[in-house]
């Protein structure tokens, strides 16, 4: 298992994910190597980045114009 968390491997919806964090957050400022993950200590963060992901996918851009068309699927892991 990877170090951050099992992002990077194994892949998310793997059989080896299973387990895993649904969700992480880490403080790069003060653990580059990923090695905390701080979404339980910071529920509100979690949900404000969730939903601002939600709205990027939506809108199908995360920069200021007109939406966008989203061509493939997309999964928000949770």
């Amino acid at each position: 298992m990877s170090r951050s968390g099992g992002w990077s491997d194994p892949k998310p919806g793997s059989p080896a994910a299973k387990g895993l964090p649904s969700v992480q957050l880490y403080d790069l400022s003060k653990d580059i190597g990923e090695t905390q993950n701080l979404q339980n200590k910071h529920p509100e963060v979690v949900a404000s980045l969730v939903t601002l992901l939600e709205k990027y996918v939506a809108t199908g851009r995360s920069t200021p114009g007109e939406p966008q068309q989203n061509t493939g699927e997309v999964q928000i892991f949770r």
